[in-house]
């Protein structure tokens, strides 16, 4: 599969991450502090609708960033994210790195996740 089938494989999952990211506002919205794991959850959703469009799976994670505005409240969920993790990822964490950062480019996110993967050729 050449990068331009990649890309255009993908337009459904920037689709899908728009739709669910006008959801989290809303559900933002009405909770005045969401916890942590809805951002992860968002977060998470997206990641894996982003490798399924581009031909890979959640197995396919070799490193993943998370970046978090709350470092804090991040780590006191750690229970609830890790029901997060497993339920888009299993039980298989690729190298993880933990950034504290003060704000992100949506002003409503919390949780932000880079993923490398390494997708096998068709």
């Amino acid at each position: 599969m050449t990068a331009r089938d990649r890309v255009l494989r993908a337009l459904p999952a920037i689709a899908a991450w728009a739709a669910a990211m006008v959801t989290l506002v809303l559900l933002r919205q009405r909770l005045a502090h969401p916890p942590a794991w809805l951002g992860l959850l968002a977060a998470a959703a997206n990641l894996v609708a982003a490798l399924r469009a581009a031909g890979g799976e959640p197995d396919d994670l070799v490193s993943l960033v998370v970046y978090a505005t709350e470092l804090d409240e991040y780590r006191a969920s750690l229970s609830d994210l890790g029901e997060v993790w497993r339920h888009h990822f299993g039980r298989r964490y690729p190298a993880m790195a933990l950034v504290g950062v003060s704000a992100l480019l949506n002003p409503l996110a919390r949780v932000e996740l880079m993923g490398v993967a390494v997708v096998p050729d068709d």
